[in-house]
């Protein structure tokens, strides 16, 4: 079970590529129950709300809480407006990369700041 706590450390680790930035974030989720019941790969995907950050924290780690049985995503991103699209994306703060199956202490030309799984 994950603890409140955690879901905060985790949370203040994603605030670090948001930088000082206030806006909308969203945390959409596959519920990967739904998705092999279904039989579909595109089945079990939800949006979820939009949270205004960092005013709405309280209720952004309250819905990870509701969601730590499935595969939730978040983006480097914040939105200027409560629509997830590219257009309303505001500048970014970090450099970025999605690594899958890379270890990130084997990378020496530009090795990360921050790492998570």
């Amino acid at each position: 079970m994950v603890s409140k706590s955690e879901v905060e450390k985790s949370l203040r680790l994603i605030s670090k590529a948001w930088g000082p930035q206030r806006g909308y974030v969203f945390f959409p989720y596959i519920d990967r129950d739904e998705q092999v019941n279904s039989g579909k790969r595109r089945a079990g995907f939800h949006e979820g709300p939009s949270f205004l950050w960092p005013k709405e924290k309280d209720e952004i780690v309250d819905y990870l809480l509701s969601h730590t049985q499935h595969d939730v995503y978040w983006s480097t991103s914040i939105f200027e407006y409560p629509i997830r699209q590219e257009g309303y994306a505001m500048e970014e703060y970090a450099l970025w990369a999605d690594l899958d199956e890379s270890n990130p202490y084997q990378i020496d030309d530009y090795p990360p700041t921050i790492a998570w799984e």
